[in-house]
């Protein structure tokens, strides 16, 4: 492995994940959104801004049938997403491609569309410029990157992602823009707030019935809520 190796990478239940060369290390966000995205009948699957390629393995391990595409801007990720892949259960259905989104040219579309996007929109840039890069976008960046995933959807295909609760008019417009329609809305809460901090989005380019549901993290207690034991129960190593 690349440079000084980390002796203690993520664990979960059927795979490891070492972050140490990534700009973003596994978080609650990127958890949330792979075990929240019905991969269940895909067998083409796309992950935008894969980093570690936690997402990709999450769906790996609930579809092991998908073939699935990672691709991934940053050099030290990238370097890394390969090394997860390789020693994972599933290394011979999942790809690492680095490049930028934005001038990505492979004509294929795919049946899920995967992606914890960039979502600090006209935020001021973090002192590391590596993490500026994973993290800032403008809401025209943000715009063009939508566009261009849904352009890359089957006509049955869906994409997932997760946003903050206050950023969600500017996307949920945007979408409406790219003539993509709501499918599922999940609203995340993870404390006793008027808005949800997190929002998690499945669209589609077929009209249909949304689904809307609510899902708090923890309970009156502090203790993690019974729902959300059940939703990322097939992963984290403590549930």
């Amino acid at each position: 492995m690349r440079g000084k190796k980390n002796n203690n990478p993520f664990l979960f239940k059927q795979f490891q994940v070492h972050h140490h060369l990534c700009a973003h290390k596994v978080g609650f966000d990127g958890v949330l959104l792979g075990a929240w995205t019905n991969f269940t009948h895909a067998k083409t699957i796309l992950d935008i801004g894969s980093g570690s390629g936690l997402i990709a393995l999450m769906a790996a391990q609930k579809n092991n049938a998908a073939i699935i595409t990672a691709i991934e801007i940053d050099d030290d990720s990238s370097i890394q997403l390969e090394e997860n892949f390789i020693s994972s259960p599933w290394k011979k259905q999942l790809t690492g491609i680095k490049t930028d989104f934005l001038t990505f040219e492979k004509s294929q579309t795919f049946d899920a569309i995967v992606s914890n996007p960039p979502y600090f929109i006209d935020a001021l840039a973090t002192p590391v410029q590596k993490r500026t890069n994973a993290r800032h976008n403008t809401l025209t960046e943000i715009e063009s990157f939508l566009v261009k995933a849904v352009s890359h959807l089957n006509p049955n295909g869906s994409l997932s992602i997760i946003i903050p609760g206050n950023h969600s008019s500017q996307i949920l417009s945007i979408l409406n823009r790219a003539n993509c329609y709501l499918a599922r809305l999940c609203y995340v809460y993870t404390k006793s707030l008027e808005l949800p901090e997190r929002i998690l989005i499945e669209a589609k380019l077929i009209k249909c019935d949304v689904e809307e549901k609510s899902l708090y993290v923890y309970d009156k207690e502090g203790n993690y809520s019974p729902e959300y034991i059940k939703l990322t129960n097939e992963f984290y190593i403590n549930f």
